[in-house]
Parts: C-alpha cells; structure tokens; sequence
C-alpha cells in the first residue's frame, strides 16, 4: 500500500527524448520514439516481450548508440556520451536481472559504486536508512541473499550514486509478491528525498500503476498512447491489458 503521495506534475522537463531510431546490427528496435520525464516524477514505460523496452532503457544510458534522434537531460543532449560519463551527470541505471556482483558480500557491492563516482566510503550511509532489511546482510555475499534483496541491494548501490533520474528494468522480475511493497515505497521514499525521477520499464501492471504518475504504452519500437496508472488495475497481464491473446 502507498504511504507516500504522487508528486505533482510540474512544468520542468528533466528527461526528453525525440524521434530515437536505435537497433542491432541491421536490425530497428526503436523507430522513432518520443518521451518526456519531469522532474521528481515516476514514469512507466509497459509493452509487450519483444517491442523495445530493454533497447529503450539501455539506448538511454549509453549501451546502445542512437542512429538518430535525441536524447536531452538536463538540457544536454547525451545521446553521444558514454554510459560512464552519463552516470556522471546524474543518470542511474538498473538493469533486468539486478546484476550484482555474487562473489563480492552486500557491503563491497555498495563501495563499489561510491568507489565509481569518486565519492567517500560514509556515502552510503544515508542510503542504507532506507534499506534496513540490508543492514543486517552486509557481510553476507550478493549471492547469498534472496532474490528480492538482491533487488533492494542493486537499488541502493544505485542511489548511493545520487543520481537525478534512476532507469529500472523490470525490477519486479522474480520478486516474490512480499517484497514488491517494499521495493515500491523505497522507490516513493527516494522519488521524494533525493528528488528523483524515475523511468520504470515494467510488465507487472499492478506494481506500474502502484508507483507511476504516468504510464505509456510501448508497441513496435515506438510510444503508441498514454494512460492513467488506474487503467491498468483492471488488468494484471500484458496480453490483456492490450487486447491480444498471445504474447
């Protein structure tokens, strides 16, 4: 359950995207994608497998480089800066999967990042308030802890960054439904401390509109429509909530 209000939509854009072209090798994933985040917003992004969402996420950070379009943070197109250098700037990203590192414990995964923003080790301290089930695991290592906490533990090394928007892929991908809560209102307490926008790319409907101000639909590479999160409360999956039967 919500224990924090959605902010208010205000006028500042943070995050906008133009006309993105993007893809692998021969092949187009993204065919002329728009999109604007305000600031200190939540916004997700849903669709089907296989529409471009994960292009999406990782065209944003730098993994994969634009054919065309732009991408403007800030007032700065980065659409030709490294993933590095956008981290930098205020840009997070959390990838499908969490990707923490298994053979390091849960402390050593969280100075690395302050390690890789040249920040002091005290860094994560502030962070650590909003993730008291990690305290207790900080000496146990990444691959010992729980699906769910592995998500909690890439979350927080993530905002240890102090970014300004944070990008999640599919961050309730093998989450048991217990934790889902949990991960939600860290999210809201961050949107709202930190003053953070969020980009979530996301195929669990109900946790989308739990936290989202604004969704949109994304179909064949592109954002085909905008709805309230309340829309999406009638339908658990995907498939439904489009209108097809098969994904």
């Amino acid at each position: 359950m919500r224990m924090f209000e959605r902010s208010t939509w205000g006028a500042n854009v943070l995050l906008e995207v133009t006309d993105l072209h993007a893809g692998y090798s021969a092949g187009v994933v993204l065919s002329g994608l728009n999109l604007a985040i305000e600031s200190q917003c939540i916004v997700a992004v849903v669709g089907r497998n296989g529409v471009g969402k994960t292009t999406f996420i990782k065209t944003l950070m730098g993994l994969i480089a634009p054919r065309r379009g732009s991408i403007v943070f800030d007032g700065r197109n980065v659409a030709g800066m490294s993933p590095a250098a956008r981290a930098r700037i205020g840009m997070a990203y959390v990838p499908q999967g969490r990707r923490i590192f298994p053979k390091l414990t849960a402390l050593e995964n969280l100075l690395v990042g302050v390690k890789a923003a040249n920040l002091p080790p005290r860094a994560i301290e502030p962070v650590l308030e909003q993730f008291p089930r990690l305290i207790p695991k900080l000496n146990n290592l990444g691959a010992s802890l729980s699906g769910g906490e592995q998500q909690l533990l890439a979350l927080a090394r993530a905002l240890v960054l102090q970014p300004r928007v944070l990008l999640l892929d599919e961050p309730s991908e093998g989450i048991q439904p217990s934790m889902l809560d949990e991960i939600q209102q860290v999210l809201l307490q961050a949107q709202q401390r930190q003053k953070l926008s969020v980009l979530l790319v996301e195929q669990n409907l109900e946790f989308a509109a739990e936290l989202a101000n604004t969704v949109h639909v994304m179909d064949s590479g592109r954002i085909s429509r905008q709805v309230e999160p309340a829309v999406l409360l009638g339908s658990t999956l995907i498939p439904e909530f489009l209108g097809v039967t098969e994904v």
